[in-house]
């Protein structure tokens, strides 16, 4: 049986994922500060399943009796994390169907210059303003149904959370926002960067002042900001801001059963 596991137990499925590529979105769900957690056992778990927004992670043994009854459990819509030796092989067998594979490009930040940041956060242009979100932000933020506010705090639930667990901040012009740069997700390492720009506001680099200003908090604070990408243009942003290419990867998406 598949069981929930609540967020002050889930740090013992740490050892499940140590053979996964590093992920803050792994992390954020083991540290129980967002999204669920799946395993077939509270006190021995041997598997374990972990859903954050649009992404989900396979952690443990992809041979164990309960693996196959945890892949039927993953969401249609959601992205799988790479995987570690064995997962995709089960994930085929089960949904091979409904798999495709997305390319997304990663990036190390190991090379980020304050410098830098600092002089790409001094070009916002006149008529805009920069702005750490705060409480006021935030709940403009979680209540618009807008593609930029969907893609900020409201992965967090409330704006209160969002103050206490995420950081982030917006450009604004005549006090509507028009561009912002969050944490998708945060852990106590770091964050994963989430940034947007209303459509008629793009191509004026805001959308890299807004990041320069969001990694500049960061480092400030000792915190790791990362950077991935899921199209080129972000990835042409992310070396812009002075992030490192480290390869690409693919993530399988389970999409719709086309007779559901």
């Amino acid at each position: 049986m598949i069981i929930n596991i609540a967020p002050n137990h889930r740090i013992q499925l740490k050892p499940l994922f140590e053979s996964n590529p590093p992920s803050f979105l792994i992390d954020t769900v083991i540290e129980g500060v967002l999204g669920t957690a799946w395993t077939d056992d509270l006190h021995d778990p041997q598997v374990a399943m972990l859903v954050f927004a649009d992404i989900v992670a396979f952690g443990g043994d992809p041979q164990h009796a309960h693996a196959i009854e945890l892949i039927n459990q993953l969401p249609e819509e959601k992205g799988v994390l790479e995987l570690p030796s064995g997962w995709q092989q089960k994930l085929e067998e089960v949904h091979a169907s409904q798999l495709i594979s997305l390319e997304r490009y990663a990036f190390s930040d190991e090379n980020l210059n304050s410098d830098h940041l600092r002089e790409c956060v001094g070009r916002l242009p006149s008529g805009y303003v920069l702005r750490k979100i705060d409480l006021s932000l935030a709940k403009i933020l979680s209540t618009a149904a807008t593609p930029l506010s969907v893609d900020q705090v409201q992965n967090y639930g409330s704006p209160e959370y969002f103050l206490e667990h995420g950081i982030g901040y917006c450009i604004l012009k005549e006090d509507k926002i028009v561009s912002g740069a969050s944490s998708y997700a945060s852990c106590k390492a770091g964050i994963e960067i989430q940034v947007n720009t209303i459509e008629e506001e793009r191509g004026k680099g805001l959308a890299q002042i807004v990041s320069a200003a969001l990694i500049m908090d960061c480092l400030e604070h000792g915190k790791a900001a990362h950077w991935d990408a899921a199209n080129r243009s972000s990835a042409r942003l992310a070396q812009r801001l002075g992030y490192q290419p480290s390869g690409s990867y693919q993530m399988l998406l389970r999409i719709p059963c086309k007779n559901s």
